[in-house]
């Protein structure tokens, strides 16, 4: 025991810290017309450091070698985070479509996410067409890309109701005619979890993905990509998917591009710069996920329910008199997933508040099931503000 005296014991985990969650993890497919000597096509990588790609083989050399914007991509992301994160890349040849990379049944992308183990959070398609590509753009961009965001709402609806890998989708607007009127109506469809970007590169037919990623990457879940408050997006110039149309020539179609449901770079009176005018997603206003942040937020309440539910599969819990779940059985059920969203969530300002209610008149002995609502309030937004001006003759 040794000479009598006072010891001390240093208790840990009391202050009801969390480990961090890995929100800004992405997954870029980037299409190339050969891959370098250190990454094959097909096979997934993860990045954390813009060094990270050059050792494989994706740098300036090899696009310009290449004629393609694959390691700028990963410079752009690279360059939204200060230099370091967690980006999953793949390589695929130029002439597989991006329609053909979302689709589960290929294992492109659907490959990219299972190799992840579920880190992956947002994933986007980097594309580099050919030359000899001619897209077919009757409404107003590639076509290929509409018949990708369906593809990609069945990939990540798939995952995240089966897989328990919640995810978002981010895709180029390539080869935008400058039409705006010609443009899909992304309003009139239901794809909530694929976002249409029509930020450009001048002349380049091609979007910037891996910087929208970057972005996302860099802001809390619950942050629109075009708050300005986070400031602007840092770029010299900003031109749409046609190469041509710069930010500042759009005043009189951004409102139809905007009404239409596409994200693109504007500029804002009293404001240096640019910023992205909102977060919307290839959806009607009246789904609860037409917003990108809403969509990561739910996405962040599944993965932590997952994580707490996971443990109670098969689990035995003692019965009220009647037959049904237990007090305490319940109070764990409720307040198990409350305490995990509110101290990870709420706490941190990702959500108003959240609250888990479990019926406890529900057949569970007789059915085999448990049903739990899991009752998540957003954070709101100031989207139109509307100013009431004029003179008044007192102030009383």
């Amino acid at each position: 025991m040794g000479v009598p005296g006072v010891t001390f014991k240093y208790l840990n985990g009391q202050l009801g810290g969390t480990n961090p969650t890995a929100d800004g993890v992405c997954g870029l497919v980037i299409q190339v017309p050969e891959a370098p000597e250190g990454l094959a096509l097909g096979v997934s990588k993860a990045l954390y450091s813009l060094s990270d790609a050059e050792t494989v083989g994706l740098t300036a050399a090899y696009d310009q070698a290449n004629g393609v914007i694959a390691y700028g991509e990963i410079r752009d992301f690279f360059g939204k985070t200060s230099g370091k994160g967690e980006l999953w890349v793949m390589l695929v040849v130029n002439t597989t479509s991006v329609a053909d990379i979302c689709d589960a049944q290929n294992l492109l992308a659907a490959k990219l996410l299972a190799d992840s183990q579920g880190r992956i959070r947002v994933w986007g398609v980097a594309t580099n067409r050919p030359a000899a590509y001619e897209p077919t753009t009757t409404n107003g961009i590639d076509h290929d890309i509409y018949a990708a965001a369906n593809k990609a709402q069945e990939l990540r609806t798939n995952y995240a109701l089966n897989r328990y890998i919640p995810t978002r989708v981010v895709l180029p607007g390539r080869a935008f005619t400058g039409e705006a009127s010609a443009l899909l109506d992304l309003k009139q469809i239901a794809n909530n979890g694929v976002l249409i970007s029509l930020h450009g590169r001048k002349n380049s037919k091609e979007g910037m993905v891996g910087f929208l990623l970057g972005l996302i990457a860099s802001l809390p879940v619950q942050r629109n990509i075009g708050r300005v408050r986070n400031g602007a997006l840092g770029v010299e110039e900003a031109y749409l998917t046609d190469g041509v149309t710069r930010a500042e020539d759009i005043f009189n179609t951004k409102d139809v591009l905007h009404d239409k449901g596409y994200v693109f770079p504007i500029t804002r009176v009293g404001r240096a710069g640019y910023y992205y005018n909102d977060d919307q997603t290839a959806t009607g206003n009246t789904d609860d996920y037409h917003s990108l942040a809403n969509g990561r937020v739910i996405d962040k309440v599944q993965r932590i329910a997952y994580d707490v539910y996971l443990d109670s599969v098969n689990d035995d819990f003692e019965l009220s008199l009647k037959g049904k779940i237990g007090p305490a059985a319940l109070k764990a059920l409720q307040g198990d997933v409350e305490d995990a969203v509110n101290t990870i969530m709420a706490s941190s300002g990702e959500l108003s508040s959240f609250r888990c209610y479990v019926d406890p008149e529900q057949d569970t002995i007789g059915t085999g099931k448990t049903v739990i609502r899991l009752n998540a309030q957003p954070r709101g937004y100031f989207k139109e503000i509307e100013v009431e001006l004029g003179f008044v003759k007192t102030q009383e």
